[in-house]
C-alpha cells in the first residue's frame, strides 16, 4: 500500500514522459510499474496526449510490422 502511494506522488513532466514513450512505446502499461499512476494521470494533459500521439504512430514501427 505504501509503494502504490509513493507511486502516485511521483510528479511526471514533458521530458520524463517523452522519455519513457521513447525508450517503452506509447502504451503505458508497458513501462515500469513505478512510473505508471503518474504517466496516466500526465496522459491526461494536453502535451500528454500529443507525446502518446507521436509514440503511437511509431509503436507499429518498434514492433516491426511496419505501415504498409
Amino acid at each position: 500500500m505504501a509503494d502504490e502511494k509513493k507511486a502516485a506522488d511521483r510528479r511526471m513532466d514533458a521530458q520524463r514522459f517523452t522519455a519513457l514513450t521513447e525508450a517503452y512505446g506509447g502504451e503505458v502499461q508497458r513501462w515500469p510499474q513505478a512510473d505508471q499512476a503518474a504517466a496516466a494521470l500526465f496522459a491526461q494533459s494536453e502535451d500528454g496526449r500529443a507525446i502518446l500521439e507521436r509514440a503511437g504512430r511509431l509503436d507499429p514501427l518498434l514492433a516491426g510490422k511496419g505501415t504498409s
